[in-house]
């Protein structure tokens, strides 16, 4: 736990850049070990075992972002909904153990943020210059890893014994779909 925390908070605190820029490269790092270790756990790759420390690096990864929020190092502008988003998925670490393959699933979702933090790149003109293509990029990833992958998430705890863990999901499910509106109306304004 102590090593995610160092690594974390050097991608945080420790680059010669503004939070910002830093938090979304922590970002792009927590979404890609997120993915890449879901799809092993559920393709029995990996043991719970091993696993157990992704579930420890997401807590580690998504309290540092509520500190961030909370003490107005980064934009905070949607601090209500990340807070929503963030409670929902530190109360799932916490539980993670009943059913691991859920979290994995849910887990899967931060896929998206790739992106999100590639497209705010090339926004701000770091690396990056195709703010369309990263924001059709984005779309699609949004829609597989926070549209059909929590539906089906919701569909899971629904029939299962855990059923009112369901109540978790809901709150985020709500604010995938807020979301994906939005950003399908982004979409559709990008010219062709």
């Amino acid at each position: 736990m102590l090593l995610f925390l160092l690594f974390n908070s050097f991608l945080v605190f420790g680059l010669n850049y503004d939070y910002e820029f830093t938090c979304r490269l922590a970002s792009i790092c927590h979404a890609i070990v997120s993915l890449i270790g879901s799809i092993l756990f559920i393709t029995n790759v990996i043991s719970y075992d091993i696993f157990h420390y992704l579930i420890n690096y997401n807590v580690v990864y998504i309290s540092t972002d509520i500190y961030l929020y909370l003490t107005n190092k980064i934009s905070n502008k949607d601090i209500k909904e990340m807070m929503i988003h963030h409670s929902c998925f530190l109360i799932g670490s916490y539980v993670s153990y009943l059913d691991p393959y859920c979290y994995a699933l849910g887990i899967m979702s931060e896929g998206s943020t790739i992106f999100l933090n590639t497209r705010w790149f090339a926004i701000n003109k770091y690396y990056f210059t195709n703010i369309g293509l990263h924001t059709k990029l984005f779309w699609v990833c949004f829609l597989i890893f926070r549209i059909i992958n929590i539906t089906y998430l919701t569909y899971i705890l629904y029939h299962h014994t855990y059923y009112y863990y369901t109540l978790l999901v809901l709150p985020f499910l709500v604010l995938n779909y807020t979301w994906f509106y939005y950003l399908t109306m982004k979409v559709l304004k990008i010219k062709k």
